[in-house]
């Protein structure tokens, strides 16, 4: 009966010793700890070659790699170069290593279960973001500047607290490791254009500039999704006029989401700010290479969900009303959380002060705006009610 009893708890502690072990190997390593500010990057890729040089130039090119982490959703095919794989053969480098192991997070799937770059940032944004202190959005083809941890964290931490920066960067078509001219020009998103799908589409102009002489007119209407970043606590949902959440269902939404979340973010009480330096460059077009869009000739639902998510865009931004929805139990899904609410004045008066701000700008009307070439109105003027 002993025997038994011993033998019964050796079992017991083997099994136990078996569990420990294996949860202490699956546990992934620790991040470095780091006493400044912290940036979070979000990355996400569909299919791109370039993903792994992205990650290379957003560690080699930063002056400080210990305050960066990086949150990848990578969507591939069988056989395409994973991105932290192939990062690691173009950087060999144990330092390089080391970091990707504490510092770099990475969700990997098929590309078949990718559902648009507003459900792959959702997932980067709401599963791999760990409290840092801000957050930077790049695409996956992006090259930084030397020195841009630095250079972006000087420039939005001398700006009021709810500050955002953004841009679309510069053109990069270039293959080797050299970049284009770092101070040389940037662009500043400066109006508003309604496309075929009757969404706002934001556009501005590119400028010539120095690091002597300080970008003109700062002050921007929206985000540009290739290039922003904004304060970490706008995902702390125990600060309720400060939460802005990704919203992840906006599935095969690809124009239009820029507009989306500057709104939903200036309800809120945030401000959008072109950077004072250059942080990046953006490989446009991609000629060649695999699109989220492709997907419309093998999943039958890329048509209906596109459309239900451009009835949300619209809903959101007050634009249309229910009553012009095809299907509010599916477009509307946890619109309390992700929407704008209009009945909350402190959200309405940041709405009516941004329209003011930038009229003639109305979703309603659909009037765009240009304040490319003159100042917006001041933050302080007084809203005009309706």
């Amino acid at each position: 009966m002993r025997s038994r009893r011993i033998l019964f708890l050796a079992v017991v502690l083997t099994l136990l010793l078996y569990v420990t072990i294996n949860v202490m190997m699956a546990r992934p390593a620790r991040k470095r700890t780091h006493s400044g500010p912290t940036i979070f990057v979000s990355v996400a890729s569909y299919r791109d070659v370039r993903c792994p040089y992205t990650l290379v130039s957003l560690y080699k090119q930063a002056t400080l790699t210990s305050r960066i982490t990086v949150g990848i959703v990578q969507q591939n095919d069988k056989g395409e170069p994973d991105c932290i794989e192939q990062a690691l053969v173009l950087h060999n480098n144990l330092e390089f290593k080391d970091w990707i192991n504490s510092n770099v997070k990475i969700i990997r799937m098929s590309y078949l279960d990718g559902k648009g770059p507003c459900v792959a940032r959702a997932t980067a944004i709401n599963d791999l973001f760990d409290n840092e202190d801000w957050i930077l959005q790049v695409d996956s083809h992006t090259r930084m500047v030397p020195g841009w941890d630095e250079v972006l964290l000087q420039d939005i931490m001398s700006l009021p607290p709810k500050s955002c920066l953004s841009v679309y960067p510069l053109p990069d078509n270039i293959t080797n490791d050299d970049i284009p001219p770092v101070n040389k020009e940037s662009q500043r998103i400066c109006k508003g254009s309604f496309n075929h799908e009757k969404v706002m589409q934001p556009g501005g102009m590119r400028y010539a500039y120095s690091p002597d002489k300080p970008v003109h007119q700062r002050s921007i209407p929206f985000m540009a999704a290739g290039l922003m970043a904004w304060p970490g606590f706008a995902l702390d949902p125990t600060r309720p006029k400060d939460y802005v959440p990704w919203d992840p269902h906006l599935t095969y939404l690809f124009q239009g989401e820029e507009v989306l979340f500057s709104m939903r973010m200036t309800a809120k009480g945030y401000k959008f700010y072109a950077p004072k330096h250059n942080l990046g460059f953006h490989f446009y077009g991609r000629g060649g290479h695999p699109k989220v869009w492709d997907k419309q000739s093998f999943d039958k639902t890329y048509g209906q969900e596109a459309a239900w998510s451009v009835q949300r865009l619209k809903y959101i931004v007050g634009q249309i009303s229910k009553e012009k929805i095809d299907k509010p139990e599916k477009v509307l899904k946890e619109i309390d959380k992700y929407g704008i609410n209009m009945n909350d004045p402190y959200q309405r008066q940041n709405i009516e002060k941004f329209l003011y701000k930038w009229r003639p700008l109305s979703f309603a009307n659909m009037t765009e705006f240009d304040y490319c070439y003159k100042h917006p109105n001041l933050d302080d003027e007084e809203t005009i009610k309706p």
